[in-house]
């Protein structure tokens, strides 16, 4: 099913949540994403970036600064009983840490994540304007809202029922004009990053 023009205003609940690290914040934050979901994904990503930086020395920064913002979807039972979908995006706080923000929502079949490019297109426009110092908190939140604004999300009418065999992760980004993919049994191995981010230097 693909997108439908709709006019309601969208409910907080119906926001992607997002957790991370953010230009003007001192610290991480988050909003509306479970501890089920935040507490496997961190271990993931700091896994994912200290296997790097130990691979690539001092080179791993070349590439994480110009990494592409990726698009993903992971089945049911990975991040706790929902399948998600979102995007990750390189970002840095306010004293210069790097680590990445992760804007993510709750329940769609791959099928359906897959029938939404217009919303992903959205979730990146609102994730690349944290980078302006000057964008706060409360303007990232606006953006996201405007993200579901007159769009129809099926796995936000209804639960979606996830097709039998729907498992694994699927990752895809657009890099010199070509839309690359990627599909692991789990979330991605850590050397994946390391060759990720080896390629964006």
């Amino acid at each position: 099913m693909s997108e439908t023009p709709v006019t309601e205003t969208p409910a907080t609940e119906n926001l992607a949540g997002w957790y991370g690290k953010l230009p003007h914040l001192g610290d991480f934050a988050s909003r509306r994403l479970p501890g089920s979901f935040i507490a496997g994904w961190d271990e993931w990503l700091r896994h994912g970036l200290a296997s790097a930086r130990e691979a690539l020395g001092p080179r791993w920064l070349d590439g994480y600064l110009v990494a592409p913002i990726v698009r993903f979807w992971v089945a049911p039972g990975l991040l706790g009983a929902s399948s998600w979908a979102g995007l990750l995006m390189p970002s840095v706080d306010r004293v210069g840490r790097h680590f990445p923000l992760t804007v993510a929502q709750p329940g769609p079949t791959l099928a359906q994540a897959q029938a939404a490019p217009g919303w992903f297109d959205a979730l990146d426009a609102a994730a690349r304007r944290v980078l302006d110092l000057d964008f706060t908190v409360d303007d990232f939140e606006r953006a996201l809202a405007e993200a579901v604004q007159g769009r129809a999300l099926p796995w936000l009418e209804s639960a979606p029922a996830q097709p039998e065999g729907e498992t694994g992760s699927v990752w895809w980004f657009s890099q010199d004009g070509a839309e690359l993919r990627g599909r692991f049994e789990k979330l991605p191995p850590a050397a994946a990053f390391t060759r990720f981010l080896e390629a964006c230097r």
